[in-house]
Formats: C-alpha cells, sequence, structure tokens
C-alpha cells in the first residue's frame, strides 16, 4: 500500500538542516513528500494520514544517525488544509518549492502544472507574510520549539 503512494508523488522537498545549508556532519537526510492518495482511499473514505519511512529497523524514537534519510509522506487534502491554518511544515515547503528547491514528479506534473503550483505558493506566501506577523511569529516559535537544543549550534 505504502508503495503506491511513492508513485503517486506530485513533489519532495528537502527539509531541515540542509535545506538552509546547516548540516553538520552528522546531520541526516530529512524530505516531505506530497503525494495523491489511491482511488480506492479515496472511494472508499479511508482515513488519510501522514506517514514516515525510515532506514529499516529504526522504530518511530530511535535517533538517526549521519547521511540516512527519513520521508514523511503527507496525502494532498492534508497538506493543502496544513497550507490554509499556517502548519510550520508547510511554511518550510512552499519556501522550498520558490526558491526552486524542490523536485516535481515528471510523469504526473507537466512543466505547465509545475508553473501554475509555483503561482500558488506565491499567492500563497504572500497571503501569509502580511503586516500582521502573527503567522511568522507563529511560525518561528513553532520552529524554535521543534528544534529546542538543536537550534544552540547555530
Amino acid at each position: 500500500m505504502k508503495a503506491d503512494k511513492k508513485e503517486t508523488k506530485i513533489f519532495s522537498v528537502l527539509v531541515g538542516s540542509r535545506l538552509y545549508g546547516i548540516s553538520t556532519p552528522t546531520s541526516y537526510y530529512d524530505y516531505k513528500v506530497v503525494y495523491l492518495p489511491s482511488l480506492d482511499d479515496l472511494l472508499l473514505n479511508a482515513k488519510l494520514t501522514i506517514w514516515k519511512e525510515r532506514p529499516e529497523g529504526l522504530t518511530a524514537h530511535s535517533k538517526m544517525t549521519a547521511g540516512e534519510t527519513e520521508t514523511d509522506y503527507i496525502p494532498l487534502q492534508i497538506f493543502l488544509n496544513d497550507v490554509f491554518a499556517g502548519q510550520t511544515y508547510e511554511v518550510e515547503m512552499m519556501f522550498a518549492v520558490l526558491q526552486d528547491k524542490c523536485e516535481f514528479n515528471p510523469s504526473l506534473i507537466s512543466s505547465e502544472i509545475q508553473r501554475l503550483v509555483v503561482e500558488a505558493m506565491d499567492q500563497l506566501s504572500k497571503r501569509f507574510l502580511t503586516r500582521d506577523v502573527k503567522k511568522m511569529m507563529g511560525f518561528a516559535v513553532g520552529q524554535a520549539k521543534y528544534k529546542g537544543k538543536k537550534t544552540e549550534r547555530h
């Protein structure tokens, strides 16, 4: 079932320290992938969830080591819902797309659709970046809480 989701990837983004250019020799690769749920999942009204792929043998609480890859798979519907809610991971992904730091699935997304996605992200970013700094501060506070002690190295 999870293999289906890889095949219907819309786009993926490298996030975290490697996206920001602040990785260290102990950093791992952290990706977020937005995918289209299967037709069966949609027709059967299956509960859509974000799921994580980690190296074999690692549990959800195991520490990642240098060079390993962790990928979060996010259904399109959840991603769009989180876009409008201003979730921190979505903001990070949105700006990565705008900086051309993402990879679209060429078998699913044409260059014209890519252009439309980037345009939509640009419009969303303008809605997010307003004179009302509450959303941006919420993002900054959320990132600080999420990163915790990791930020000490910066």
